[in-house]
């Protein structure tokens, strides 16, 4: 029902695109409504083997080292994936990354994503929504 409320929402209000993670019961029924699914990874938050965040409740759940959270974000766009909370590798494809900001270090954690992803060779630009 949220999902249903969630893309009606972004129909009503004209928008064509929709950030949203991979794998979560929000992005069929927007693609079917025909709004873009532009797919959302977590640099800064530790993932289940199938391939959805571990819950923020849960130990682990918020990557604090801000030079793993780099190194992760270049995982996710260089190698289509990250390790899991067990160790797995699970494959999880993005187009944009979300660097949470309700952190202390939220600045500093994103000069380490950006200079992983630029030491990479990645162009960092915002996804085109047309």
């Amino acid at each position: 029902a949220v999902a249903g409320a969630v893309v009606e929402a972004v129909v009503r209000a004209g928008l064509d695109v929709l950030v949203a993670q991979p794998r979560t019961i929000v992005t069929a029924p927007a693609r079917a409504a025909g709004v873009r699914v532009v797919a959302e990874g977590f640099c800064d938050r530790a993932y289940q083997n199938d391939g959805l965040l571990l819950p923020r409740s849960a130990p682990g759940a918020l990557i604090e080292d801000v030079a793993e959270a780099g190194l992760r974000a270049r995982e996710l766009v260089c190698d289509g994936g990250l390790r899991a909370v067990d160790g797995t590798w699970t494959e999880i494809h993005v187009e944009t990354l979300c660097i949470h900001g309700d952190v202390p270090d939220a600045a500093r954690r994103a000069r380490a994503v950006r200079s992983a992803l630029v030491a990479a060779g990645i162009a960092i630009r915002p996804f085109a929504t047309t």
